[in-house]
């Protein structure tokens, strides 16, 4: 008779030694398909062997089969050994700029290829890169108000993502809130909810239109009986927008920013 236990061996990338019994009452001889797979070349009866491996330096799992054999009768085992984890790292994990345009750099620490994306159109970054370098983000100056913030994702084969950011300060110039002619719109640039305030007594009624800069009709909307209207915009893309409100006797036009 002839066996072998375990029939499958598995192993990390680094080089190491595994143990096989065999169970035989007969003299056997090992082999194996593989160059990486070294053991003793046979005994006799039931016996204990050291299987030695050596390492996987790609990033591909890797396996051997490993035979026993002797008297016509054969047992075969298996060896799977892992391939090199991928790995990334980059700094900062937060670069903060100046409103006006520029680049800034992030250090990527890898030890194979990866790629890098960011999630505004104002920021672009170096595509992709082969092991630990540089990655620079270039930014568009600011034309708003308010802070904003980018993602950026640098990726690596069979890893989650690592993620960084990059915010940007607010512009010295800003759109102006309030409106002499009683009617003012805030906050602006907002993330997408604006809010209308007028005074009723001065303004009972109020239409109000928002187009985009082509002039194409987005939203129609009569105001009345209040002093206060809110306007959810998160469903429309970033940009600029006009906002057209028609009085009894006017018709007001004030430019409004959706920022992401």
């Amino acid at each position: 008779y002839l066996a072998v236990e375990p029939v499958l061996i598995q192993v990390s990338e680094a080089a190491g030694v595994a143990q096989m019994l065999i169970y035989s009452n007969i003299d056997w001889t090992t082999g194996t398909d593989v160059n990486w797979i070294s053991m003793p070349a046979g005994a006799s009866g039931t016996a204990a062997i050291q299987i030695t491996y050596g390492q996987n330096e790609s990033f591909i799992a890797r396996s051997g089969v490993i035979t026993i054999s002797g008297n016509n009768l054969s047992a075969s085992a298996t060896l799977e050994q892992a391939g090199v984890e991928t790995t990334v790292s980059v700094s900062p994990g937060n670069a903060n700029v100046d409103y006006l345009a520029g680049n800034v750099n992030f250090n990527v620490i890898s030890n194979t290829e990866w790629t890098a994306s960011a999630d505004s159109a104002w920021l672009t970054v170096t595509p992709s890169g082969n092991l630990s370098g540089t990655l620079v983000a270039t930014y568009l100056q600011n034309p708003y108000y308010a802070d904003r913030m980018s993602t950026i994702s640098i990726s690596v084969a069979g890893k989650e993502p690592e993620e960084v950011s990059l915010t940007q300060s607010s512009s010295e110039v800003s759109i102006e809130e309030t409106d002499l002619q009683g009617i003012s719109i805030f906050p602006n640039p907002s993330r997408g909810i604006f809010v209308l305030e007028a005074d009723p007594a001065r303004y009972p009624s109020l239409d109000v239109q928002l187009t985009d800069l082509t002039g194409h009709a987005i939203l129609s909307r009569i105001c009345k009986g209040d002093s206060r209207y809110t306007f959810d915009l998160t469903n429309l893309t970033e940009g600029a927008y006009t906002m057209n409100i028609k009085t009894e006797n006017n018709l007001i036009t004030r430019k409004i920013v959706i920022i992401r």
